[in-house]
């Protein structure tokens, strides 16, 4: 829980430095302020800062220089296979982000559950993206029940595809 409040701290934090500065490119020089301060452990893959790093992805933050968003430059491959390959058949995965590793009852009734759902294990509101190193396979009650909360983010697994993400981020924000 933690890592949550620090999360949400540093997100804080960054958001009243981002407001008080009065042009985009000031902004965009705090964000790369920030970047080359966390750079080592970006580089590192180190999840002591995990919560400070993935500040970097939220989306007020994915603006250029110009005023203009990059959530669309920065994004992985648009026809990605985020929502394909579900079938009724899947599994709810909730085993995969409660703290007792227990699984979805209504995996047993799958009549009763219906098709599962791909949700991102990053919220995508939080900037996480729709790729299937990101993605997790629920059924609708758990879906709906996890909504954009980190609640359940595991912060010691470093996501495989954030130092790609940010590399991109940072090239459009150059």
């Amino acid at each position: 829980m933690d890592s949550n409040k620090n999360y949400f701290s540093a997100l804080l934090k960054l958001f009243i430095k981002y407001e008080q500065l009065d042009s985009i490119n000031k902004q965009n020089s705090l964000w790369l302020k920030e970047y080359f301060n966390l750079k080592s452990y970006i580089n590192k893959k180190d999840t002591s800062k995990l919560p400070e790093i993935m500040i970097l992805i939220h989306p007020k933050f994915l603006i250029d220089n110009q005023g203009e968003c990059i959530k669309d430059h920065v994004n992985f491959n648009q026809k990605s296979n985020f929502n394909s390959d579900i079938s009724k058949s899947n599994k709810c995965r909730y085993d995969l982000i409660n703290p007792n590793n227990e699984s979805c009852i209504f995996n047993k009734y799958a009549d009763i559950r219906g098709k599962c759902e791909a949700d991102h294990f990053w919220p995508h509101s939080l900037g996480g993206p729709s790729i299937a190193g990101n993605r997790i396979i629920l059924c609708k009650y758990h879906n709906c029940s996890k909504s954009n909360s980190i609640v359940d983010v595991f912060w010691n697994v470093y996501p495989s595809w954030l130092n790609s993400y940010l590399e991109k981020i940072l090239n459009q924000k150059r």
